[in-house]
């Protein structure tokens, strides 16, 4: 599962506006949160790569961006007033 980003987003690897956001796995527990664990690729055929060339590539490929970080956590309560 993956997001794509659109966005012009700047990454150590360089500018992209394409960039790929791989959910590497996810947690959903008890207390309503989520955490992702996320890599991030300048495009969707780098992720491929990665993907086909197996682990070992994988230190080399992922990018980094500071506001996207290497996990998410998503609040997944909502408040109910009845």
């Amino acid at each position: 599962m993956a997001l794509k980003i659109t966005a012009q987003i700047g990454t150590d690897q360089g500018i992209t506006s394409e960039a790929y956001v791989r959910i590497m796995s996810y947690q959903i527990n008890k207390t309503g949160n989520a955490y992702f664990n996320i890599q991030l690729f300048k495009s969707e055929e780098d992720a491929t790569e990665v993907s086909a060339s197996g682990p070992v590539a994988i230190a080399g490929q992922v990018a980094r961006n500071a506001q996207i970080g290497d996990s998410l956590v998503v609040p997944m309560t909502k408040v109910v007033t009845v």
